[in-house]
């Protein structure tokens, strides 16, 4: 199962949105093929699991809104 792992050296726009422009967002794009709205395991380095709704896709960007709330 892919989980597309999350830290605080991200970009996050705010508490739950997070931007990807590297080997994830490329990973996410060309592997995964998401539509808008699609759901994405995620976890949070040294945290909890979740998931991340797709919400942007653009050029080689992804903007996901993140929800957690499994333990490790």
């Amino acid at each position: 199962m892919n989980v597309i792992l999350l830290g605080s050296q991200d970009c996050w726009l705010d508490d739950t949105t997070v931007l990807l422009r590297d080997r994830r967002a490329v990973h996410i794009l060309e592997v995964l093929k998401p539509t808008i709205g699609d759901t994405l395991r995620v976890g949070i380095r040294d945290g909890a699991l979740g998931t991340g709704r797709v919400v942007a896709m653009e050029g080689s960007t992804v903007k996901l809104v993140v929800q957690t709330r499994e333990p490790p």
